[in-house]
């Protein structure tokens, strides 16, 4: 990686993105291609060319490799590309996302010796009518034994990602699978509300009255439930889909939650960098042609001004349990009015969906589940 130059943010992410899977899950709407090990193999040599292309980056702060499946990836293609990537001063936080399918103790130990040091597991159910429906063809077994290894290794801050809403889940089977995933003891916990995304074959499934999907008081009461449960069990409730133990949150989340600048590299990686917001072309194949050509094909390319991080980092942070301080936004983008979004928030805590503590701005529960129209109406301001 680059050396150290002169940012106007804190904070420095680096993602890298593995489209490859081998088997698409119902739910997922994500691009993603097919491996093979030449593919993979190759793919590793032009992530590389790509990082290169980008020379003037400052060396990152956390780096997160997401899918996909990066551990899909051989022993062999983790040390390569992670020893390209490692830098010698030590990182706040190296991620990778991984499937319990695909772990396998080299792949292990490669991800150790690069300095990787939190690992996300993609469960999203450990039963098997849930996993059915998502198209998840792991076994519960196998889920153990991956989480097993991953602790044999010596990682110490383990995730793990599970679905609720799901069709024809019941309340009871998502508490088993919550009571589950806390004997297993993670470090952190990632509880979605299922989403029906443009591509995938539930959202298909949808469209023609195939489902029988959860209304929306029984969405309201799967969140609320998740999150009395697991703050009994000792889990912070720090961002809406996002639980941890104490001091173990996700620090590239937050970061990018936050504004801060990061850089993304692979098919449909998306970056903000130097004031402007991009994202790499969605193809392998047209993406590899520009990387060969020294000419990144990307899209949905515009310059980013003061007012439209402001909406951003209210949207974002206010998905965050510790909300959003509004005098350090302020003191961080002094051009913007901030007029309007005051008289705003003292409309949504007028409705019990927010409230205001020393200049922090946070929604409360009952704002958390409107989240998504809080943010709507935001950029209508």
């Amino acid at each position: 990686m680059q050396e150290k130059v002169s940012t106007s943010t804190k904070y420095f992410g680096v993602y890298v993105h593995i489209p490859f899977c081998a088997h698409r899950c119902s739910y997922c709407g994500f691009y993603q291609e097919r491996p093979t090990k030449s593919a993979l193999n190759h793919y590793v040599e032009l992530l590389i060319k790509d990082i290169e292309l980008q020379n003037d980056t400052p060396s990152a702060d956390t780096i997160y490799w997401g899918g996909g499946t990066p551990t899909i990836l051989s022993p062999d293609n983790i040390s390569t590309l992670g020893q390209y990537m490692k830098k010698n001063d030590p990182l706040l936080e190296w991620s990778v996302e991984c499937s319990p399918g695909t772990i396998t103790p080299t792949k292990l130990q490669a991800l150790k010796e690069i300095g990787v040091s939190r690992i996300t597991m993609g469960v999203q159910s450990f039963n098997e009518k849930t996993m059915h429906m998502l198209g998840r063809r792991q076994q519960s077994r196998t889920v153990f034994e991956a989480y097993d290894m991953i602790r044999a290794n010596g990682f110490n801050n383990i995730g793990i990602d599970l679905i609720f809403a799901v069709p024809n889940q019941t309340i009871e089977e998502w508490i088993s699978d919550l009571e589950i995933a806390i004997a297993l003891s993670p470090e952190h916990i990632s509880t979605y509300n299922l989403t029906y995304e443009g591509n995938s074959h539930l959202h298909q499934m949808q469209l023609a009255n195939k489902l029988a999907i959860q209304n929306e008081e029984r969405e309201i009461e799967f969140f609320t439930l998740t999150d009395q449960f697991l703050k009994d069990h000792g889990y912070e409730h720090y961002e809406i889909s996002n639980f941890c133990k104490p001091g173990c949150a996700s620090i590239h989340n937050i970061h990018t939650w936050e504004m801060q600048d990061w850089i993304g590299y692979g098919p449909s990686a998306s970056s903000q960098f130097k004031n402007r917001r991009f994202t790499n072309i969605p193809s392998l194949k047209l993406w590899s042609e520009g990387i060969q050509k020294k000419q990144p094909n990307r899209y949905d390319i515009y310059a980013l001004n003061e007012q439209t991080l402001v909406e951003d980092s209210l949207i974002f942070g206010l998905r965050m349990f510790q909300g959003v301080n509004l005098h350090d936004l302020q003191s961080r983008f002094p051009s913007v009015n901030f007029q309007k979004y005051v008289k705003f928030f003292e409309k949504l805590m007028e409705e019990g969906l927010a409230e205001l503590t020393e200049n922090t701005i946070k929604l409360t529960i009952r704002g958390m589940l409107v989240s998504d129209t809080i943010g709507s109406n935001i950029l209508r301001l």
